[in-house]
């Protein structure tokens, strides 16, 4: 009666075994998606920092000059070693004139929009800023 009992341990072992290394596997690939998640978060927030560079860039530019920058606005280096992989383009400053309480007061809508990376690779990464400015007519 022994004898069927002798490969039983044999096929535990290899089921053990099994779920051991889809357990492993498992856990590897789940780090792996979080380590590319921060990855790209970070290059996320560069992004967005880069983009705000350039709108404060055309924001310095309206109070030296009262004026926005002549279009079209060239590609801005945001100047920062962590952002050398970022290009700002499609910087763009539009006014208005508005009269509020008898006085004039421009408005500045200023967008910038910083990318890295092609557009059809898995470490693209693009961020669009749009700020508002006021001052004097």
């Amino acid at each position: 009666m022994r004898r069927k009992e002798q490969g039983v341990a044999l096929v535990l072992a290899v089921f053990i075994i099994t779920v051991l290394a889809a357990l492993g596997a498992y856990i590897v690939t789940v780090g792996s998606v979080q380590h590319q998640t921060i990855a790209l978060t970070l290059q996320q927030t560069r992004a967005l920092n880069a983009a705000r560079a350039g709108a404060e860039w055309v924001s310095y530019q309206i109070a030296a000059t009262g004026n926005c920058p002549a279009a079209p606005i060239a590609d801005f280096d945001p100047g920062a070693p962590t952002l050398s992989a970022f290009t700002v383009t499609d910087i763009t400053c539009n006014v208005t004139t508005h009269t509020i309480s008898g006085g004039d007061i421009n408005i500045y809508v200023i967008d910038a929009t910083a990318t890295a990376g092609a557009y059809d690779s898995p470490d693209y990464v693009s961020r669009h800023v749009r700020t508002i400015v006021s001052g004097p007519a």
